[in-house]
């Protein structure tokens, strides 16, 4: 699970750093000297998701859900 919360993080940055001229954004977040906004959050679960769908076709939503309840129960 931390590969892939360290995959998702990564996600976000590279995001973060190819989007620098998006000016108008929400910022959700701040790592370090990074910047998350709501548009890297967002492009960054699509991505996740999708590659989900690819690794696991027919149960890539019930994996999904999983992942979120974890998330979930971290951060309370």
């Amino acid at each position: 699970m931390l590969r892939k919360s360290s995959l998702v993080i990564v996600l976000f940055a590279l995001f973060a750093f190819a989007h620098a001229d998006n000016i108008v954004d929400e910022i959700i977040a701040r790592v370090n000297d990074w910047i998350i906004t709501r548009a890297d959050l967002q492009r960054g679960t699509q991505a996740t998701q999708e590659e989900l769908r690819q690794r696991f076709p027919g149960e890539w939503q019930s994996r999904w859900n999983e992942a979120q309840k974890k998330r979930a129960a971290r951060s309370n």
